[in-house]
């Protein structure tokens, strides 16, 4: 048989069997499609793996690659204030209600990314202030703000500290 026939058999053959392995495994990589194409096709398999992976290219075999998402801004004109639990003297919050922190982290939904904004007691770790938020815009984290402070208005903490997170949100 031709060489050049051969090889048009080859890839056809491992092109088919792919197609087979996607409906079966949706959610498998090219990588992994490449290692069961070559552990099937061992002895007869003479492709490259860049070859190959043009190959399940050109087929429609490749997943779309996620969106990553949306995250911290630092490069912003706003003033950034001075982490007090870091300097000299530290401090360490003595009591419920003395210190409260709080960071932005974004979660993945069904609907697409959300941003959870999080208020935290620095002294007892309980969630004080939370909000998920679609978009990472000031909204979100002002609820999960005001959510503390009527927290800690229904507990008499009459002063607080609150050291945000340095991002825009927080800032703005």
């Amino acid at each position: 048989m031709d060489r050049s026939l051969e090889l048009d058999v080859l890839r056809s053959s491992i092109v088919f069997y792919a197609q087979e392995l996607r409906s079966s495994l949706p959610k498998a990589g090219i990588r992994i499609l490449y290692e069961l194409c070559r552990r099937k096709y061992a002895d007869k398999f003479t492709i490259g793996r860049d070859q190959c992976y043009e190959l399940f290219r050109s087929n429609g075999l490749c997943l779309r690659r996620r969106k990553r998402p949306r995250t911290t801004n630092s490069n912003h004109h706003y003033h950034i204030y001075e982490d007090l639990l870091n300097t000299t003297p530290k401090l360490h919050p003595a009591r419920f209600g003395e210190l409260c922190v709080t960071d932005i982290t974004y979660v993945a939904t069904s609907s697409g990314w959300a941003y959870l904004s999080l208020v935290t007691d620095a002294a007892s770790r309980l969630i004080v202030g939370w909000c998920l938020h679609p978009t990472l815009e000031r909204q979100g984290p002002m609820k999960a703000l005001s959510m503390a402070i009527d927290f800690y208005r229904k507990y008499n903490v009459e002063f607080i500290i609150i050291l945000l997170s340095p991002i825009t949100t927080f800032l703005s």
